[in-house]
């Protein structure tokens, strides 16, 4: 990792009123997701079978992969009456503010509610394999460029072909949409085979096959009907068929009874019902109105305790963002920020706040653990050596400053914590977080 990269993360997920001069800004964010783990109710039953639908695992820069269940493995056997039917019922904590039905113009959230009905072209499971979806091959060249065989007989739930001409179409919106800055162009070779071009290669260009940049929906339909009609409509290939949306309320689908993969989906839907408030989610799944929930902390601990099923998937890493590009900033002397690192005691922090599902990090990765520099640079925890750094980078009495933070992934105790170590040491800092 770069010199200037030092600052690093503070804690990875498993199983992470003065304005200050010239606008100095110290983030908390995200960087990658903090995986939730995901609790199941106990007495499962049809109800509750994982969907067959499961959100792609993203590229490995970017963020941790969404919570999900392991869908079954595909049978042209009979249909088993202890597996088949049910709606399968989650929560999700805002309405959709982007998109569902038109990609390229998709955020997060979107790709995941969407992801029952848009396929992407490839898959990634927990262990960082990667899996066919609508792409059954895949050829990385030396210059980075990618040719995808893609899926034969698939069908749109219009009931258009999915083909290369369409799948290069998808793709070209989310180059024109700049979704993808390093992709050039895409080219047809034949009917089921594309090659996307690139401007260099990277050792994440496959993964990122499988974000939600290459979610497909059908041409066809939003020739006929148009973008605006697109975007709340998903036409997609997967196992669930759009039924409506209630704006800030609820998303239904319903089972796609002609879906390409024989014996799915075992669900007759998918549903995603808007609960804000973290109490009311929790009280709902103990109450059996959802069948999943995320959660993290102490509520994962004592729903954990209470006997229900809980699932985890490797997560990613909480981070600090300095203002580090502005020149004016305390944050773009690196001695403040390898300060800023030295001031975190990572272990404390994970022992007291992660209850038992995080662990200290020391570099930004996602949860896929062989992505990660094994050994690096492990207890930086040195609160001497924190204020001799400010010292020589001209502070000796330290400085003031402003954290932003995600309020909707950060908990709330993290950045209350965290300021507490940086004071500390002299970065007198103080907690926003914009809504």
């Amino acid at each position: 990792m770069a010199r200037n990269d030092l600052f690093r993360g503070f804690l990875n997920s498993e199983k992470g009123k003065r304005r200050t001069v010239k606008k100095i800004v110290f983030m908390v964010l995200a960087i990658i997701l903090l995986t939730s783990l995901m609790l199941i109710g106990c007495g499962e039953n049809p109800q509750t079978t994982a969907p067959t639908a499961t959100t792609s695992a993203p590229t490995a820069t970017t963020k941790a992969p969404t919570t999900t269940t392991t869908a079954p493995a595909a049978t042209t056997a009979a249909p088993d009456a202890a597996k088949y039917g049910g709606v399968y019922i989650m929560a999700i904590s805002v309405g959709l503010a982007r998109p569902i039905g038109y990609p390229s113009e998709a955020n997060g959230d979107s790709y995941t509610c969407a992801s029952p009905s848009n396929e992407n072209l490839i898959s990634v499971d927990l262990k960082g394999n990667i899996i066919p979806k609508l792409a059954v091959s895949w050829e990385v060249a030396p210059n980075g460029s990618m040719i995808l065989g893609l899926r034969k007989g698939v069908k749109f739930h219009d009931g258009s072909n999915f083909n290369a001409t369409v799948a290069k179409w998808n793709l070209d919106l989310q180059i024109e949409a700049k979704k993808t800055t390093n992709w050039t162009s895409v080219d047809i070779i034949d009917d089921y085979t594309i090659r996307i071009n690139v401007t260099e290669y990277k050792n994440t260009l496959l993964t990122g096959l499988a974000s939600g940049i290459t979610q497909m929906v059908s041409k066809e339909y939003v020739d006929k009907n148009g973008v605006e009609a697109a975007r709340w409509h998903p036409v997609g290939t997967g196992p669930f068929i759009f039924d409506s949306y209630d704006r800030d309320s609820k998303l239904t689908y319903k089972r796609n009874p002609n879906y390409w993969d024989p014996g799915k989906p075992y669900l007759d839907g998918i549903q995603y019902v808007v609960l804000s408030d973290p109490t009311i989610r929790k009280l709902a799944f103990q109450k059996g109105d959802i069948h999943e929930t995320s959660s993290s902390g102490l509520d994962a601990q004592e729903l954990q305790k209470a006997g229900y099923k809980m699932y985890s998937q490797p997560g990613g890493t909480f981070a600090l963002l300095p203002d580090s590009k502005n020149n004016d900033s305390p944050w773009s002397k690196l001695n403040v920020r390898l300060a800023a690192s030295y001031s975190l005691d990572r272990e404390s922090f994970s022992d007291a706040l992660g209850y038992g599902f995080t662990n200290p990090a020391y570099q930004v990765y996602p949860g896929f653990e062989q992505t990660a520099i094994p050994n690096l640079d492990k207890h930086l925890y040195d609160t001497t050596r924190a204020k001799n750094l400010l010292k020589e980078a001209g502070y000796p009495t330290g400085f003031k400053t402003t954290m932003y933070v995600f309020g909707r992934v950060v908990p709330a105790n993290y950045p209350t914590a965290l300021a507490e170590m940086l004071r500390a040491v002299g970065i007198n800092i103080e907690v926003e977080t914009p809504t």
